[in-house]
């Protein structure tokens, strides 16, 4: 059998842990299933026997909202040549929201040409 869970991108990483360590030990429950995190279209991919597919997606679907219960994903587009105004000198004004908020943000390096034209920032 072969199902799909439709879940975004950014909480595949959660689902499988440092080094895939999360993953590993929720997998045990259903060894048979070969899963698949597709990043590029938000879902997560499963093939195996009807029985164990039904149970991965059961308890990937635990860990799915487990994870979007106490994690949440805002994007703000902010045009580039903005960016060194959120930043600050030296990361000053970034570092003083984070510590503040708790947020994890990542934002476009100006030393690779690829990100510095990004204009999201992900929270």
């Amino acid at each position: 059998m072969d199902a799909e869970i439709a879940v975004p991108s950014w909480v595949h990483k959660y689902i499988l842990g440092p080094k895939g360590a999360k993953f590993n030990e929720i997998s045990k429950t259903f060894k048979k299933v070969n899963v698949s995190f597709v990043s590029n279209e938000d879902k997560i991919k499963m093939h195996g026997p009807v029985a164990e597919v039904d149970k991965a997606k059961e308890v990937i679907g635990g860990v799915i909202r487990e994870i979007t219960s106490k994690i949440m994903v805002e994007e703000i587009k902010v045009e580039s040549k903005y960016h060194r105004f959120i930043i600050g000198k030296m990361e000053s004004i970034l570092n003083t929201i984070r510590e503040e908020t708790g947020a994890q943000i990542p934002y476009p390096s100006e030393s690779t040409e690829i990100l510095a034209s990004n204009d999201v920032i992900r929270n």
